[in-house]
């Protein structure tokens, strides 16, 4: 009889192990569009271009495409990329950049 308590209390712990992960799934999806799929405040042409590797162009066309719902451009989806990688990384590339030059850089 203990085992079969066991097997009960196992069988749950995974059923609420996939729950978990599922609803950590789901708001990280929502999270992930929010951050990255909205509209940047400025058009391509005020911008300026950078040269990106065919595989990577290919892959964040079909990510603006798909996740997009082809409204959302590819210039609009990498300003908000790289928003993003400034603000997580800010502390550590100020460091970087304040050990070579002698103003800030944010």
């Amino acid at each position: 009889m203990r085992r079969y308590t066991d097997m009960k209390q196992i069988r749950k712990m995974k059923i609420w192990k996939w729950l978990f992960n599922r609803k950590t799934n789901m708001e990280s999806k929502r999270t992930y569009s929010a951050f990255f799929m909205k509209a940047a405040n400025f058009t391509a042409r005020q911008g300026k271009q950078v040269c990106i590797r065919k595989d990577y162009h290919d892959r964040i066309l079909k990510i603006t495409q798909v996740i997009g719902g082809n409204e959302l451009s590819i210039a609009s989806y990498m300003d908000n990329v790289l928003a993003h990688h400034f603000a997580t990384f800010q502390g550590e590339i100020t460091e970087l950049y304040d050990e070579r030059k002698e103003e800030s850089i944010f």
